[in-house]
């Protein structure tokens, strides 16, 4: 799907952006503070975060704040909202990690003063 205009999700039907690619991958493997992409509309940097995000293999919530552009008045109900779909994406995603997450948490002081 090469002229489709969603973002793209694979590898296979990214062209030409091996060498923003890396940089954002190693960034992302380096723990960098900070990423920062940016560029002109639609010259695909939805498409380079999804696919380096899953190029990194690294465990990522992505929180998709453009539901917030809709509201002309962004409560923090619809931004509640927005993160609770984030979190159950990434529950649903990465099951096995919040198991452990829960776990180490539940061994905390902060639970155990609960």
């Amino acid at each position: 799907m090469y002229f489709s205009d969603r973002p793209k999700a694979k590898k296979e039907n990214f062209y030409d952006r091996d060498e923003e690619l890396n940089k954002l991958v190693n960034s992302l493997k380096e723990g960098a503070a900070l990423t920062v992409v940016k560029g002109l509309r639609r010259l695909g940097k939805s498409s380079l975060m999804f696919i380096g995000l899953s190029s990194s293999r690294l465990p990522y919530l992505l929180i998709d704040c453009r539901q917030l552009e809709e509201v002309a008045y962004s409560s923090r109900r619809v931004l509640l909202e927005v993160l609770e779909e984030s979190i159950n994406n990434f529950i649903r995603e990465h099951g096995g990690l919040w198991s452990t997450l829960k776990e180490y948490l539940k061994k905390s002081k902060w639970y155990q003063n609960k």
